[in-house]
């Protein structure tokens, strides 16, 4: 949920979340932004959990099919 919030506050244009699934719906010109931006937020130390850290597996794609 912090993620989620700070996405929100972040202005991220989410589209769909699915479990412990993301969707982005951005520009082209804004992916490389947009999956830097993903990554950091979610891949975030989490200081309840020792700091522990969550791998991202982040794809890309023109479709909902492709990725």
């Amino acid at each position: 949920n912090r993620a989620l919030r700070r996405l929100h506050e972040l202005g991220a244009p989410l589209i769909l979340q699915m479990h412990d699934a993301l969707m982005l719906e951005v520009k082209e010109a804004e992916v490389e932004y947009w999956s830097g931006q993903l990554r950091a937020v979610m891949e975030a130390p989490v200081p309840e959990l020792g700091g522990a850290v969550f791998p991202v597996d982040l794809k890309v794609g023109k479709s909902w099919k492709e990725v």
